[in-house]
């Protein structure tokens, strides 16, 4: 069983700064990897990662493991291979990956690998990437193909707010085994309402079951998500409109409870978004204990 956390970096104009400052020792009492990406915004329809952007793959690449790895020098890493730019809401290549921009990443961040790099995490998250040709299945295969013959893992992390999860590309995807796990996003916790053909519906409890079962007949593993909002009421749960932490952790909870009702257990493999403070997986970890008898991580 292994868990993966995600651990936000944002550029400063000079360096990539930690969201969680010096908390390796913390963080590694609850997870097994970090994830280490660029802190992202939106910006209009798309989306900007907080990371230096100069064009060169190799370079940006370089930068940004130098700066994770002077915070997190002993758990293992996964590096995020960013998509979007700094600045504006496009993307460092093209779908095709014609510049080598992604291909140069790679080679800038093992360049200076220490032992404790893993793998890679690519940071496009639309289940439909391939549908929407905002990424070319051959980039994908080279980029796979690089990193394992690095002797690295690869991994991914969708969402896929929907019913209709069958007409993602998650199980193409999943089917050419590019990445070695591929963890889905449920955002149950995100939002009250989940797509359907016939539009927005409630994301009820049973919504929620249904896809952790989806999720386990795919042979794939669920992304965990809470964040500031089980302490303070709002952050991102439910988009704010609980605005109770105890509601919100109930929420957050549920994705324990509905892998113990469909399937008597936690997933082998989990990831974790819990936004910028460990305190998240320290209150859910104590609300979990207490009413569902086993700890969040």
């Amino acid at each position: 069983m292994a868990t993966f956390g995600l651990w936000y970096f944002r550029w400063d104009g000079e360096r990539n700064v930690s969201s969680l400052g010096n908390a390796e020792d913390e963080f590694g009492g609850f997870f097994d990897y970090a994830v280490a990406l660029p802190a992202r915004r939106k910006v209009g329809d798309g989306v900007v990662e907080l990371t230096q952007y100069t064009g060169d793959g190799f370079l940006d690449g370089k930068k940004f493991a130098e700066d994770v790895f002077s915070i997190i020098d002993r758990i293992q890493v996964y590096i995020a291979i960013p998509y979007w730019k700094y600045n504006t809401a496009l993307p460092r290549d093209t779908p095709a990956g014609t510049r080598g921009y992604w291909v140069e990443w790679i080679r800038g961040v093992i360049s200076i690998a220490p032992s404790n790099l893993k793998g890679f995490y690519w940071s496009l998250e639309s289940a439909w990437m391939l549908h929407d040709n905002l990424i070319n299945a051959n980039i994908l295969k080279q980029l796979s193909n690089f990193i394992h013959l690095n002797g690295l893992k690869f991994i991914w992390i969708p969402y896929a707010r929907t019913r209709e999860r069958d007409n993602t590309d998650i199980h193409q995807i999943y089917g050419e085994h590019w990445f070695n796990y591929i963890f889905v996003q449920p955002n149950y916790y995100f939002s009250p309402t989940i797509n359907s053909a016939q539009g927005e519906v409630p994301y009820t409890y049973d919504e929620l079951e249904d896809y952790v079962d989806w999720i386990l007949e795919g042979q794939l593993y669920i992304a965990m998500e809470a964040d500031e909002g089980v302490i303070t009421g709002c952050g991102n749960c439910r988009k704010c409109t609980l605005n109770s932490p105890e509601l919100c952790k109930k929420i957050a909870g549920d994705y324990i409870r509905a892998q113990k009702d469909v399937m008597g257990k936690k997933f082998y493999h989990r990831a974790y978004y819990f936004g910028t403070s460990l305190t998240v997986i320290s209150e859910m970890n104590r609300y979990c204990k207490n009413t569902l008898g086993e700890n969040y991580v």
